[in-house]
């Protein structure tokens, strides 16, 4: 499979109408442009009399399992420029209340730095846990404070610089030679009259009075979706894409002007197989230094778009349980192989999870009613689950859902996932602590 990534560059301000205020006089768009405007802008411009696009339309859309799977068109993020790669900070991160932000260079811009706090909620549930099965409660109440106090020194419960409160902290960030920085997204309010269409003399589908949040000019957005091996596919993508000349609200009269370019990307990011070990590493070095008893191997399943999921019943839910986990390996590995995964490898348990339900739907500008409300789950939210036996088999059905992503409406950007974000690794370490403990035990 080819991984292409879809830069978009807005010429004019974009807007993405999220949902409507106070009797529809607020109109607040989405700070990214989810893949469902994508597809509906081919659609779109071919019933505005562009024949041309009659032929891309059947073949990504009417007739997408020709190619052997559903051809997505992802969600496009925020970038900072055309080089970078845009990445969102998971559920699990978090940064000082009064001073958040990535650490940078400059001494006019003091900032405390964001941190990971996972690992160490899992080892303390497994502290907690440890201790009401023990049978020597002295060492179990030692157990849970020094866990508690690795809690607040390294920053979980309090910021390690300040020691004041650490708040959740979710932002889209990018990593330009092995730095982090954060990508702002500059949006503004606008009357209908402000708005370029109007600027024109073109009348605004919008209705009249009402403020609307666009996001600014010249803001670079960068989605990646895979697709098989197939330069005529991948020709038809591009074109089909490149074609499209407006995206969001007002699109035909002045906003929302957009260049598309469409192109294969090198993939030098860790393996799966990489991310998941380095992971169990350093996770194991933490239940070592606690001397809790070593357990199976984990991965976490990181949200990167909405996700709707449905359950054995078909009922929409917001938990991705194991259960529909090991459903989901098994279609995908069954899919790439043709053979089932054994019971030893569906062996899986949830550990924890860091989650949050929201509704995903929209404004239909054309209808001028709201779309549907669908209950998902937040991108950025963070599942873990245990595994007895990560087999080769198993990592290539991870590696699959990875590509192709999980639940529902994945042709339209939903259910886009990373196994073990490598931010999960930037944790401060305990080996200090560990050893200061061993030598000053609690009284």
């Amino acid at each position: 499979m080819k991984k292409v990534g879809v830069l978009i560059k807005n010429q004019s301000p974009i807007i993405l109408g999220e949902k409507k205020w106070y009797s529809e006089k607020f109109l607040k768009t989405r700070k990214y442009i989810p893949g469902a405007y994508l597809r509906g802008a081919i659609t779109d411009q071919l019933l505005h009399c562009r024949p041309n696009l009659n032929y891309y339309f059947d073949q990504l859309i009417c007739d997408s399992q020709r190619w052997g799977m559903e051809i997505v068109f992802p969600n496009c993020y925020p970038n900072l420029n055309a080089y970078t790669f845009p990445m969102l900070l998971p559920a699990t991160a978090k940064s000082c209340r009064w001073k958040p932000g990535f650490v940078q260079d400059s001494d006019f811009d003091e900032r405390h730095g964001v941190f990971d706090t996972l690992l160490n909620q899992i080892i303390f549930q497994q502290a907690l846990a440890s201790s009401i099965r023990s049978r020597q409660p002295s060492r179990s109440l030692n157990l849970i404070q020094d866990a508690y106090r690795d809690l607040i020194e390294q920053g979980t419960l309090y910021c390690s610089v300040c020691h004041e409160v650490a708040d959740s902290y979710q932002v889209e960030y990018a990593k330009p030679h092995g730095k982090f920085l954060e990508i702002p997204v500059r949006t503004c309010w606008q009357t209908e009259s402000d708005l370029p269409c109007n600027q024109k003399g073109g009348e605004s589908s919008a209705d009249q009075g009402q403020i609307i949040e666009s996001i600014n000019e010249r803001t670079w957005f960068l989605g990646f979706a895979f697709l098989p091996a197939d330069q005529s596919l991948l020709t038809l993508y591009r074109d089909s894409l490149e074609n499209i000349t407006h995206l969001g609200e007002t699109g035909d009269q002045g906003a929302g002007k957009v260049e598309i370019k469409v192109k294969e990307i090198e993939d030098h990011s860790l393996s799966i197989k990489q991310r998941i070990l380095k992971f169990n590493q350093k996770y194991w070095q933490l239940q070592e230094e606690y001397s809790l008893k070593k357990m199976d191997e984990i991965i976490t399943i990181n949200l990167q778009s909405e996700a709707i999921l449905k359950d054995q019943g078909g009922r929409l839910t917001t938990r991705l349980s194991a259960s529909i986990l090991i459903e989901e390996l098994r279609q995908g590995y069954r899919k790439i192989s043709g053979k089932d995964l054994s019971d030893l490898e569906t062996v899986c348990t949830e550990v924890t999870s860091f989650s949050r339900p929201v509704y995903v739907g929209g404004w239909n500008s054309q209808w001028k009613s709201a779309d549907d409300a669908i209950p998902a789950i937040a991108r950025g939210s963070v599942f873990v689950f245990s595994f007895s036996y990560l087999s080769a088999e198993l990592l290539a059905a991870l590696e699959y859902l990875e590509k192709n992503g999980i639940g529902e409406n994945r042709r339209e950007g939903y259910g886009q996932i990373m196994i073990c974000d490598p931010f999960h690794l930037e944790t401060p370490s305990v080996n200090l602590q560990a050893e200061r403990k061993r030598a000053t035990p609690f009284r």
